[in-house]
């Protein structure tokens, strides 16, 4: 049975606020999910989940569209609740443009990821973010818990919002993330060197909580009973429980868990409340995902996720660390779509492949990719055939996709640190003979995606 909200005393108003639905009055967006690519796990322990529950899921587009899609079958299933926030800040986030080996980008520019723009002042944004967070709060299982990224911004406004949603008796922690980068002052105020999560608890008596522990440095070796003092290179420290204060450094340039995403938080950030906030098998939810920082923690210890970005940059990016991960379960990528139509995407790339047989197997070749209106095409490049190539960031084979959905059986990607990228495709061998459809799948480096179908027949 749910728990009931109280009434407020203290309404948080805006211009044009509509007076908060329900969530259920939310649902009246038409949206699907379509998938467009299957990714097989890996090797590795079962993990203790609902073996009737979704697939772990991308999906690009709305995440109110998604949200609503996602409603029918996650209500009251989700532990945990955490979104790292636009932060309000009118600013347009970008990405450096890679092409090919040339790890600097050839000069060639940069990619808007995604723009904090949300109409004058406040209003927008609240507005934006009230029914998200109503259909979030829907979603919660009543153990679950929401942790809420923002920052001096927007920070006081939203935990008014969380409360109206939620009810005040609900909030549990302002925590603050201090780190050392950034935040250089004007000529007025203090170096601004932390940011906010709040978090909320759906039913307080009934949420999911796991104590984390830390160390706590000892200037020398105290005399407490009781108390076990443990040494390491920096000296005598105990364990404690985690303060509400988390010093992990934000991340550097030269760091390999960044991903060159604008805004990407450090997974040890994240860890600490997936871990404090669920159990192997619980489903985490993050539609603000950005680079995928809150389900790769999630995927690392054993929780299921589902992720929503309106960026194809952000799903590129987040699917791409995913996919290096040593152990993971399966997961989908889908495209929300609302009437038969999707937001904007870039120009998908035509692709052109073929198959090679060689001895009792099959390879595949990507021999190049196209644009219908290369003119359409960001104008800091130059796309002609020749350099084709180096508009590929990642490609994936699927060795049999008779239902003509993409599966990553196969694939190559580029990083940071690799930018080679093979293309042809490693020989697979079919344990049955016969016609087999395969897929090869593209992503652009724009985020754009684009495929081709091959038949083969084998064993005849």
């Amino acid at each position: 049975m749910a728990r009931r909200i109280p009434p407020r005393d203290v309404e948080l108003t805006w211009v044009g606020k509509r007076g908060g639905p329900g969530a259920t009055a939310l649902l009246e967006q038409t949206a699907c999910l379509r998938t467009v690519e299957r990714v097989p796990g890996t090797a590795g322990p079962a993990l203790s989940c609902d073996v009737a529950a979704p697939p772990n899921r991308l999906l690009l587009g709305d995440n109110l569209a998604a949200l609503a899609a996602l409603y029918s079958t996650l209500e009251g299933r989700v532990d945990l609740v955490l979104v790292d926030l636009p932060f309000a800040s009118g600013s347009e986030y970008r990405v450096p443009l890679r092409l090919g080996r040339d790890s600097g980008g050839r000069g060639a520019g940069v990619l808007v990821a995604y723009r904090d723009v949300w109409g004058p002042g406040l209003s927008g944004y609240l507005a934006m973010l009230e029914p998200r967070l109503r259909l979030l709060h829907g979603l919660l299982s009543e153990r679950g818990s929401a942790y809420v990224h923002v920052d001096q911004r927007a920070s006081a406004v939203v935990r008014l919002l969380l409360e109206e949603v939620f009810g005040r008796e609900s909030f549990v922690n302002e925590i603050v993330w201090a780190y050392r980068t950034g935040g250089t002052p004007g000529r007025l105020g203090f170096s601004r060197k932390h940011d906010t999560v709040l978090f909320f608890a759906k039913d307080p008596t009934r949420a999911l909580f796991f104590p984390q522990q830390e160390r706590s440095r000892l200037s020398h070796r105290y005399g407490f009973k009781n108390v076990v003092i443990h040494t390491d290179d920096l000296g005598p420290y105990t364990w404690v429980r985690c303060r509400d204060v988390v010093e992990v450094p934000a991340l550097r340039g030269n760091q390999p868990e960044r991903v060159d995403y604008p805004t990407q938080k450090p997974e040890a950030l994240y860890e600490r409340f997936v871990l404090a906030s669920t159990e192997p098998g619980s489903l985490v939810v993050d539609c603000f995902m950005g680079s995928g920082t809150a389900l790769v923690a999630a995927e690392r210890h054993g929780r299921r996720w589902v992720g929503c970005d309106a960026s194809p940059l952000a799903v590129a990016a987040a699917r791409k660390r995913l996919l290096a991960l040593p152990v993971r379960r399966p997961f989908e990528v889908a495209i929300v779509e609302q009437d038969g139509t999707f937001g904007v995407v870039p120009e998908p790339p035509r692709v052109r492949a073929r198959a090679i047989f060689e001895g009792g197997g099959v390879r595949v070749e990507l021999e190049g990719i196209g644009y219908e209106r290369p003119e359409a095409l960001p104008a800091e490049v130059r796309f002609t055939p020749e350099v084709s190539a180096d508009f590929v960031d990642s490609w994936a084979v699927g060795w049999d996709c008779p239902d003509g959905v993409a599966s990553a059986d196969w694939v190559a990607c580029r990083t940071r640190a690799v930018r080679e990228l093979p293309f042809v495709s490693p020989p697979h061998v079919y344990a049955r003979s016969g016609l087999h459809e395969l897929v090869v799948s593209v992503l652009d480096v724009f985020g754009g995606r684009g495929e081709t179908r091959l038949s083969v027949e084998v064993g005849r």
